[in-house]
C-alpha cells in the first residue's frame, strides 16, 4: 500500500484534497506535492517504524482531527523524530517546492498534517491488521527501493 493509500484510509477519501485546498492549493497540485514527498517521507517513516515503533501514537477515536491545531503538533512532532530537525523538514518542503512549482511556505503548512496522518496509518497498521511491520515496510518503500514484502506496488 502507497503512502497516499494509506493517508487516504486513515484520513478518509478526500482528505488529502481538503487538506490541500485547506493550504491554497489544487487537487492536481497535491498529488504532485505527494509525488515529491512519499519517496522522502515512505522510507523515513519505515525506517521509524522498525527502529522506535509508534507505541505511542494516538490511533482511532484518539487520532488528532486531520486539519486541526492539535494534528499540527503532532506532525512536527514526527517531522522531528523522523527527519532529525526543522533544517531537515525545511529542504524537504524546498525540494518538493522546486519539483512541483508549489509554494515553499503551502508545502511547509502541509508537512505536518501529513506527518501526522501517516503516522497515525501506520500505527493503526502496525498495530495488526495489514501485514504487519514486513507489510508495511514493503508497501511503503515500494519494490524499487527495497524487497516488496507484501507485492503491493511502489510509492507513487
Amino acid at each position: 500500500m502507497s503512502l497516499m493509500d494509506m493517508i487516504e484510509q486513515a484520513a478518509g477519501s478526500g482528505a488529502l484534497q481538503h487538506i490541500g485546498a485547506r493550504a491554497g492549493i489544487s487537487p492536481q497540485q497535491m498529488q504532485e506535492v505527494m509525488g515529491h514527498l512519499a519517496p522522502v517521507l515512505g522510507p523515513k517513516l519505515a525506517e521509524h517504524a522498525a527502529t522506535a515503533g509508534f507505541d505511542g501514537v494516538p490511533t482511532g477515536d484518539a487520532a488528532p482531527m486531520p486539519g486541526s491545531a492539535e494534528a499540527d503538533e503532532h506532525g512536527r512532532s514526527i517531522l522531528g523524530q523522523i527527519l532529525g530537525s526543522k533544517d531537515a523538514s525545511r529542504s524537504v518542503a524546498a525540494d518538493a517546492s522546486a519539483g512541483t512549482g508549489v509554494n515553499v511556505d503551502m508545502i511547509k503548512s502541509l508537512l505536518p498534517q501529513l506527518a501526522s496522518i501517516a503516522a497515525v496509518a501506520m500505527a493503526s497498521r502496525q498495530g495488526g491488521a495489514g501485514g504487519g511491520l514486513g507489510g508495511m515496510l514493503g508497501g511503503l518503500l515500494g519494490t524499487a527501493a527495497a524487497p516488496d514484502f507484501t507485492h503491493q506496488g511502489e510509492i507513487r
